[in-house]
């Protein structure tokens, strides 16, 4: 046989003669070799393959097609090289195309056999991201590969980007709302006794809380009293009205011609009277007696 030429199997004349495995025939009866970007794997008259998309040949004569690595791709056919496959992008051997990386995943190199999964405190939420984003304050993901990031509960909040949990309201404080990035103080009048609290309870009757962020309430002083819940201070005693116990809701009527100035917790004889000794009873100061002042001394003259 003539250069380039072979005899299949079983064949005995000229005529039986081919262009070989790499080579296509051409003008004079010659075989030439295939092209980059083409082959040919049988011994034949025929032309050269062009390279399958997802494959190439980067030189002439070539028996067959080689494939594109893992992160390699060529879309077209009769190639002579692969493409890189971009960031945020992925590819197995003899790819036509590169795979874009799902939510929850990423790919910050290029040439990659897989994506990435977001670390725990980010996410991706789109095909074909580079990078994950962090969570924003106000929530967290505790998991690889997600797509969204959790809010906090109430009775939670979370001041930073990119953690994995939330943290608890301490007592006196409160957080009300889902995506909290802070907790608040609770009011004064109310208190929170217990951590992770979505609300305050008010002071019942009987007791106050004057500062913002209180852990427990008060109790009302002797002769102070509160009436209702919520109570930021308490009340002094009128002067006609007393209590001795702490935590009262209300106070007491003094006994005739008695006040309980200036503290409201006792009632002694009101002005213009005085003690009777022997009754104990408060009577007025006799002709030509003064008394000025809430006590149960005697009067004095004039």
């Amino acid at each position: 046989c003539d250069e380039n030429k072979q005899v299949n199997v079983g064949g005995k004349k000229e005529e039986d003669c081919k262009c070989k495995k790499g080579y296509q025939p051409g003008t004079s009866n010659q075989c030439f070799q295939c092209e980059a970007g083409f082959y040919k794997n049988v011994i034949a008259d025929t032309p050269c393959d062009q390279c399958e998309a997802g494959k190439f040949s980067n030189s002439v004569g070539q028996e067959q097609c080689s494939s594109c690595r893992s992160g390699k791709y060529q879309p077209n056919t009769s190639a002579t090289r692969c493409e890189t496959c971009s960031v945020g992008t992925f590819s197995h051997p003899n790819a036509a195309n590169c795979t874009l990386c799902r939510p929850g995943q990423y790919n910050n190199d290029t040439a990659q056999d897989s994506c990435r999964e977001c670390e725990p405190g980010t996410i991706s939420n789109a095909s074909g991201l580079s990078s994950c984003v962090s969570c924003p304050p106000g929530s967290y993901q505790n998991q690889r590969g997600k797509i969204e990031c959790i809010y906090c509960l109430p009775g939670s909040y979370q001041p930073e980007h990119g953690k994995t949990s939330c943290r608890l309201c301490a007592p006196g404080n409160f957080s009300a709302h889902s995506g909290s990035k802070q907790c608040d103080l609770c009011a004064e009048g109310s208190f929170a006794n217990v951590v992770n609290t979505s609300t305050c309870t008010k002071c019942v009757a009987g007791k106050y809380a004057p500062s913002l962020g209180a852990r427990s309430c008060l109790e009302c002083q002797a002769g102070k009293f509160a009436s209702t819940s919520g109570a930021q201070v308490c009340t002094q005693c009128p002067r006609l009205h007393f209590t001795v116990a702490t935590g009262t809701t209300q106070c007491q009527s003094c006994p005739l011609h008695q006040a309980s100035e200036p503290d409201g917790k006792e009632c002694k004889c009101d002005l213009g009277h005085t003690k009777d000794p022997a009754t104990g009873v408060c009577e007025p100061c006799a002709k030509n007696l003064y008394k000025d002042f809430v006590s149960d001394d005697a009067c004095e003259e004039c």
